[in-house]
């Protein structure tokens, strides 16, 4: 298509009538230039094209798509467009900011009643008047770096237009390695723009009620108050306020095994947190797995019972998923259990041997299996993050049977990855050291005094003891994008037990 593209547009619907059906790489686009059918496509027709494809530079500028215009059409979106009219437009707000609208305008024609006989780039000043009044309402005296934005953002302006290769082509392996220059590029940006808005954001907590230029709030005090508040049906972060001012998981779906307690919970809180857009619990404790859904919400977060060991149950589970959210982009396998009685190799029991790897190896494979063929069938470019451990590395005494199948973990992994690359599946682990949690409670370590005592002498890190939020972190790096050339990689939490030079059998 030549430049402009709206003129190109106009000339092929000219050729081929005001209803078009334009293949753009492999997007599909329809061409719509009669007033009549678009407004007939906009007020009849809307809901069927109001989920937009997903764009790079939405992806990582604006938070994975967790703005308004970005946004997957659904509860989040609905919510955000509310709130937003409702509060940040309202009328009672769009008159509160009319004396920055005339204080600015009139600074610009001061300018350019002094600039009578030079010549004045009109479009920058626009645009700098634009931005002036955005940046006055939104953040009032707070903001010290409106030049800085403003650049920033007018670079990004000049980044998202027209057409991204990646964009056109989203499942060429080609296209995407020849796009990492443009996307270090936009995550570079990212970055400056996270510790501009970070910065605006934290002083506005300090400063409640004394940001804004009239004593009142600006649009992020109004945003904080709903955050405070909860006026939302689900929970906003500093992403979701400099998105809709303006998410690492945004717009996935999520299941994660053995989330209704321990790490699994955290896990599940943590992606959510991230800006998932489903997060589905798959656990044998109903009680429990019922109560975290509903403490994270369930508009977006469910669960399904379901013994990992059982592959029907699984299959089940995972259909279920695809079919109520529409795909499936990560499989955290995380269910594990672990002996109630001492296993040494001199009094293995073997009964307590077969429940611990039916559930740690068969489950763990059983989880693998079933989601990457969901993500096979559905073409998606998914993660797969199993969690593993660090005794997998450094056996210990009385658990014989765990450390065997957590070592089995790291087989099924690298396997794993190997044979589901060429389907773009990423496949990674997670080995922790010892967590605070109802399986650590099991083996006698319940308190952080208990790992002080048994566990720290075993790491090199001092000084910090390993949380599930730690763990959490790490696998939902793996999960995101930010991981998109990692694979057959077992990422090690464990504060460097693994690379101490002893046994810990001692």
């Amino acid at each position: 298509m030549s430049n402009p593209p709206f003129r190109c547009l106009r000339d092929l619907s000219n050729q081929h009538g005001p209803l078009m059906h334009l293949k753009l790489g492999e997007r599909s686009a329809i061409i719509v230039s009669s007033p009549e059918l678009a407004k007939q496509m906009l007020k009849d027709l809307d809901p069927r094209f109001a989920q937009l494809p997903e764009y790079l530079a939405s992806k990582i500028l604006w938070y994975a798509g967790s703005d308004i215009g970005f946004s997957p059409y659904g509860e989040y979106w609905r919510q955000m467009r509310k709130f937003c009219v409702n509060e940040l437009l309202s009328t009672k707000m769009v008159r509160l900011f009319q004396s920055i609208r005339e204080d600015e305008s009139a600074r610009l024609v001061e300018y350019l009643r002094e600039s009578s006989g030079s010549s004045v780039n009109f479009t920058e000043k626009l645009f700098s008047l634009s931005s002036s009044i955005t940046f006055r309402a939104a953040f009032g005296a707070a903001c010290k770096d409106n030049e800085a934005l403003r650049k920033l953002i007018e670079h990004t302006m000049e980044m998202v237009g027209g057409f991204e290769m990646l964009d056109l082509f989203p499942s060429s392996r080609l296209v995407a390695a020849l796009s990492w220059r443009r996307m270090r590029l936009l995550k570079t940006m990212r970055r400056e723009l996270d510790v501009i808005m970070d910065d605006i954001i934290d002083r506005h907590r300090r400063n409640r009620g004394r940001n804004s230029e009239f004593g009142g709030e600006d649009l992020v005090d109004v945003i904080l108050r709903a955050q405070e508040e909860e006026l939302l049906q689900f929970p906003i972060d500093n992403n979701n306020i400099k998105a809709v001012l303006y998410i690492k998981l945004q717009g996935k779906v999520v299941i994660v095994t053995g989330g209704a307690s321990g790490i699994g919970e955290t896990i599940a809180r943590v992606l959510a947190d991230h800006g998932a857009r489903a997060v589905v619990i798959a656990d044998i404790q109903p009680e429990k797995g019922r109560a975290v859904a509903e403490s994270i919400g369930l508009q977006r977060c469910s669960y399904v019972q379901c013994d990992v060991a059982d592959e029907e149950q699984v299959a089940a589970m995972v259909e279920w998923t695809a079919t109520t959210y529409g795909g499936l982009d990560v499989m955290i396998s995380n269910a594990g259990t672990v002996s109630s009685l001492p296993q040494t190799i001199m009094d293995l029991d073997f009964l307590e041997y077969e429940r611990v790897m039916r559930v740690n190896a068969r489950g763990m494979a059983v989880c693998v299996k079933q989601a990457a063929r969901k993500m096979v069938e559905l073409g998606t470019r998914g993660s797969i993050v199993c969690t593993a451990s660090a005794t997998a590395e450094k056996a210990t005494v009385n658990v014989t049977d765990y450390v065997m199948s957590k070592r089995a973990v790291l087989g099924l992994m690298r396997s794993a990855s190997l044979q589901l690359g060429k389907h773009g599946i990423r496949v990674n682990s997670v080995s922790l050291g010892v967590v605070l949690t109802p399986l650590a409670a099991k083996q006698g370590i319940e308190t952080p005094a208990d790992v002080d005592k048994y566990i720290s002498r075993y790491t090199s890190l001092k000084g910090a003891t390993l949380t599930a939020e730690n763990v959490a972190d790490a696998v939902a790096f793996l999960a995101s994008d930010e991981a998109a050339f990692v694979t057959g990689v077992d990422l090690a939490v464990d504060g460097g037990m693994i690379a101490m030079p002893f046994d810990l059998s001692n």
